[in-house]
């Protein structure tokens, strides 16, 4: 199972035999198996680790951010792909215990020949289409669903630059989509 680490902005995978597949009966369950926004310890938040270098700028958006979990502030937390609950689960764990680290490979070091890339999802940024394509030359077959064409046909509703993003993304997706 592949998927884009927003965090790391990196494609990972996680082999099936590494975690219970019962787990996908439960999005919660699954999320916790895949260590999906999951920090190494309470103080070590992913999502703000590009403050590491900065102590100050580090705790101030931490303490921010808990402020804004404790009051369920939802819009706050939309920026990490994250919501307040997961916010408040990575910094005060209820076991107090670190999860059992899933190992994570690098996507493009386990696909083969054969596999099967399904990109259900919007992939829109050159690194996934970059991603994408190297995996097709690799001999993955790439499958992509395209559910949304609200950019092309109505581009009045859409936010700034999308339309052409999208509209780019759609034209160079040929390239790399088998099926």
């Amino acid at each position: 199972m592949c998927f884009h680490e927003g965090v790391g902005k990196k494609y990972v995978c996680v082999s099936f035999d590494d975690f219970d597949v019962a787990n996908f009966d439960d999005p919660r369950a699954l999320r916790g198996a895949l260590n999906i926004g999951k920090s190494k310890s309470a103080a070590d938040i992913d999502v703000i680790s590009k403050y590491k270098s900065s102590a100050a700028k580090y705790y101030f958006h931490r303490t921010k951010l808990d402020i804004l979990a404790f009051l369920s502030s939802k819009s706050s937390f939309l920026r990490y792909n994250i919501t307040p609950e997961r916010w408040l689960e990575m910094r005060f764990p209820k076991d107090g215990k670190a999860r059992r680290d899933t190992v994570r490979k690098s996507f493009l070091a386990m696909c083969r020949p054969g596999d099967a890339l399904v990109n259900l999802d919007s992939s829109w940024l050159p690194l996934h289409e970059r991603t994408f394509s190297a995996a097709k030359e690799k001999g993955v077959i790439c499958y992509t669903l395209v559910y949304d064409l609200i950019p092309i046909l109505l581009p009045q509703t859409t936010h700034g630059m999308m339309p052409l993003i999208f509209h780019k993304w759609l034209a160079n997706s040929v390239d790399y989509t088998s099926k």
